[in-house]
């Protein structure tokens, strides 16, 4: 499936974003994936929400979605944790699960249609602050087995959290 719609790069005059295929990530439910096949329904004659006037999509949908029972109920219960849902949400969560998946900032804004830039800017917050376990990942080291010390670093004091450590 591909995006046709090329909006404003923000800040480059006249700059517009690429026509770009776009890549699902499939929900995780407690069974396991789920594909909605978007494509496949689509196809099957299933319809989409109203999309309005070009230009205009994004009024559309949020009136759609604010009709729907399930955004109302989402929605209250956002509000009651004191949080606000919104269409750009789904975006936000694309953002979040790429990230939470092992996607680079680079590949998720590439896939999302703006610049890495843009993307650091307003997706950075989704990105891991877990650094330890980034490393672990990286070297392949499984979050139970601690990494082991190389011979050079036996012996020496380890430092506390919080605090440098110069050797």
């Amino acid at each position: 499936m591909w995006s046709t719609y090329c909006k404003s790069k923000g800040g480059k005059k006249g700059a517009r974003t690429a026509e770009r295929r776009l890549y699902p990530l499939l929900v995780n439910d407690v069974d396991g994936p789920v594909d909605w096949s978007l494509l496949q329904r689509v196809h099957l004659g299933e319809e989409l929400p109203p999309l309005g006037q070009p230009g205009k999509a994004g009024e559309a949908i949020r009136t759609f979605l604010k009709r729907q029972p399930t955004w109302q109920s989402i929605a209250a219960e956002a509000a009651a944790e004191g949080q606000e849902l919104v269409p750009y949400s789904f975006r936000h969560r694309y953002s979040a699960t790429g990230h939470g998946r092992g996607l680079q900032p680079k590949q998720m804004a590439d896939a999302m249609g703006h610049s890495l830039e843009v993307h650091m800017g307003n997706y950075a917050r989704f990105m891991t602050r877990d650094l330890a376990s980034a490393f672990e990942v990286a070297n392949g080291v499984m979050a139970s087995q601690p990494i082991a010390e190389s011979a050079a670093d036996k012996g020496k004091p380890q430092p506390r959290e919080g605090k440098s450590f110069k050797g």
